[in-house]
């Protein structure tokens, strides 16, 4: 809770000539006063409403900001993972082009498995801010994403993968990915999603297993609880101590990392803070990780990976929408 300022009263304002007038009306102001402070003080138990400004605990400052929207694209990379599924990758690219991505962006950086001359010369086509970089081999999406991470020349980085495709325009991208970059900036979250909201696309299990049971998640699975913001529009309000605003103009809520999972969908986040935390789990080779050899299920599944850790993320509008053709 923050506690703004004190409380000044009876200064000069109250004669003392009759003392017992005086004592009777200086204790009706002081139990007044004393019953605010007692109100103000458990307002902080209260539901948060969507609309509020509810302090955001986590690995940052928790301070809600209303961002100045400026261009901040020179300050970020884009990181496509892909594997196989040309088609796709072609409709990916297309959108990417279509909307200015490839302008916006500083740079954009493409990761191959299996990677051949033939797919480099086709990705470079789209645009000439693309870099293309790869193994001839399939090095699993971890160690994809570290590869992808290493090579990215600004400190911001936006990760997608190959069947992410871009649905809104240049002025809505910009407006997004300048909002995550303040966000992380200013301490709030430390990974910003930006999957599309209201179309979020094909192969969306939380959506699939708890829309319209949403409570059965506690007893199963409950860091898939910050999916539920997809479908839910008062979705701070539904889980008010879960769940709150943390952002104004563009919105975005936050949530903490035991009731938000790890997803390699689109997202924002720090090179030096993947480094830093993320590293030692990617760096793992499947017969090291304690689940199914998957990233994902590893970071999820294993507590102090993920769920136990101090990670806030952010969710607002969201840009990209699941399509993928020949997966």
């Amino acid at each position: 809770r923050r506690v703004h300022g004190g409380v000044a009263f009876l200064e000069g304002g109250m004669a003392k000539g009759n003392n017992s007038a005086y004592n009777f009306r200086y204790l009706m102001v002081g139990t007044i006063v004393s019953l605010t402070l007692i109100w103000t003080h458990n307002m902080g138990e209260l539901p948060i409403e969507t609309g509020s400004e509810p302090t955001v605990t986590g690995s940052g400052s928790g301070l809600v900001r209303n961002t100045t929207h400026r261009n901040r694209g020179d300050e970020i990379t884009a990181l496509i993972l892909n594997w196989r599924t040309p088609l796709t990758l072609a409709n990916t690219l297309k959108s990417y082009k279509k909307y200015g991505l490839f302008e916006y962006m500083k740079e954009t950086v493409i990761f191959f498995q299996e990677i051949t001359a033939e797919q480099e010369k086709k990705a470079k086509a789209n645009h000439p801010k693309i870099r293309t970089i790869g193994d001839k081999g399939n090095v699993n999406i971890h160690w994809g994403i570290e590869f992808l991470v290493g090579n990215a020349t600004t400190e911001y980085v936006l990760f997608l993968e190959k069947d992410w495709e871009l649905i809104e325009s240049p002025e809505v991208l910009s407006e997004q990915v300048d909002a995550a970059i303040e966000i992380i900036e200013a301490g709030i979250a430390d990974v910003v999603r930006l999957r599309s909201r209201k179309n979020p696309g094909r192969d969306f299990y939380a959506k699939e297993t708890y829309q319209g049971h949403e409570d059965s998640v506690w007893h199963v699975q409950e860091n898939l609880m910050c999916n539920f913001y997809h479908w839910i529009d008062d979705f701070a309000w539904r889980f008010p101590d879960k769940a709150s605003i943390c952002w104004h103009n563009p919105q975005f809520f936050c949530v903490k990392a035991r009731f938000c999972n790890w997803t390699n969908n689109p997202c924002v986040f720090k090179r030096s803070w993947w480094l830093k935390h993320m590293s030692k789990y990617a760096r793992k080779t499947p017969e090291e990780m304690r689940t199914w050899g998957n990233f994902e299920s590893e970071l999820n599944s294993v507590v102090e990976a993920w769920n136990l850790s101090p990670w806030v993320v952010a969710m607002g509008q969201g840009l990209f929408t699941h399509h993928e053709i020949d997966g």
